[in-house]
């Protein structure tokens, strides 16, 4: 069984330069998820957005500055649900 929800972009490891961030990934079309941004273990921000009728996500929006980032995405359920999440770390370097 592959997972629910997928990040695309960043990839894991991923080395990209500061600046914006597109956080884009798959997931079942309609339903809500929750993407969270973290600079180490510092929360940066988070998004609840609906996963588009084509099964896509955009999270745009954020700021990201030189070092080690991770972004968790989960679906938004009232009861918890396997391979409901996903989760990268990548790194921001000039």
């Amino acid at each position: 069984m592959s997972a629910l929800v997928k990040i695309t972009y960043p990839a894991e490891n991923q080395i990209i330069h500061p600046g914006g961030l597109s956080i884009r990934g798959i997931g079942p079309a309609g339903r809500k998820i929750r993407i969270s941004l973290r600079e180490f273990e510092w929360p940066s921000g988070f998004w609840d957005l609906t996963i588009g009728n084509d099964g896509f996500w955009d999270a745009s929006g954020a700021i990201v500055e030189n070092g080690t980032w991770n972004i968790n995405a989960t679906l938004i359920a009232d009861l918890p649900v396997p391979l409901a999440k996903d989760h990268v770390t990548f790194l921001v370097m000039p």
